[in-house]
């Protein structure tokens, strides 16, 4: 996986970008949500990338679980591509 360009596409990744890619995948985070999510993304992507468990589980804590179980689908399905 290559960690570098993943770093470069989260540093230039907006919330319109990140906001309109959730919509397409049919994931509609209450405003809340997305704010949490958006910064957190932009901060620990290596350990959402990773699936650390105290990550996944601070978000599965914070959002509804029926988004959670979406992103975490979503995560597995690009994941793969990472490798």
């Amino acid at each position: 996986m290559n960690i570098d360009l993943i770093k470069i596409y989260i540093n230039n990744l907006t919330k319109e970008q990140a906001l309109n890619f959730l919509n397409n995948k049919s994931i509609y985070l209450s405003d809340s949500e997305f704010e949490y999510l958006f910064k957190l993304i932009k901060t620990e992507y290596k350990k959402i990338i990773d699936e650390e468990s105290s990550i996944m589980n601070d978000i599965k804590n914070n959002i509804s679980l029926n988004n959670y179980l979406k992103l975490y689908n979503l995560l597995k399905k690009y994941k793969k591509y990472l490798k």
